[in-house]
């Protein structure tokens, strides 16, 4: 089996807002159903905080949590110490039919995956709100927008969004 497809998913602000006192700065159903749709069946790496973020386990989707710490997880989590560990760990996940790592954040997570992450699927919201987490790691000339979709949006969306996908061009490294 190849290695596996590392993508990293996020939702973004105009302004590189993702995240405001643990929670998202903007309800966006429409993106979260995206997610959902994107993330379903694949493990998933993500921070303690981001973790902990979550209305509880997702399902069909394998959790690793990258945490220094020891933090009472719920059974069948997985802990790692590093995203080395948690990589190898998602691994274990990966399939012929499914070969693909998904690192679902927080900030720090994005930032100590990006050598390893092949792709970027990004919500991009159409906004600038405040908040206290913004996603600064990412140098965007490295990437380049393979495919982009723009949904209806629903009326219980605060905002627009739009869906593109990047990959690391060819040559260029982190």
């Amino acid at each position: 089996m190849n290695r596996p497809l590392v993508s990293a998913v996020f939702a973004i602000a105009a302004n590189g807002v993702i995240g405001r006192q643990g929670d998202l700065p903007w309800h966006v159903p429409t993106d979260l159903a995206f997610f959902k749709r994107v993330t379903l069946g694949k493990p998933m790496i993500m921070g303690r905080l981001t973790f902990e973020s979550l209305p509880g386990l997702l399902p069909n989707r394998q959790c690793i949590v990258v945490s220094s710490g020891q933090p009472k997880l719920p059974e069948g989590v997985i802990l790692c110490a590093s995203i080395e560990q948690a990589l190898d760990a998602a691994r274990r996940f990966c399939t012929v039919d499914q070969n693909e790592i998904i690192i679902a954040g927080g900030s720090q997570i994005y930032a100590s995956a990006l050598p390893f992450t092949d792709r970027l699927i990004v919500t991009h919201i159409d906004a600038e709100p405040e908040g206290d987490t913004v996603l600064d790691c990412i140098d965007w000339g490295q990437w380049e927008a393979v495919t982009s979709e723009h949904p209806q949006q629903s009326e219980k969306d605060e905002f627009s969004c739009h869906f593109v996908t990047y990959k690391r061009k060819d040559g260029e490294s982190q």
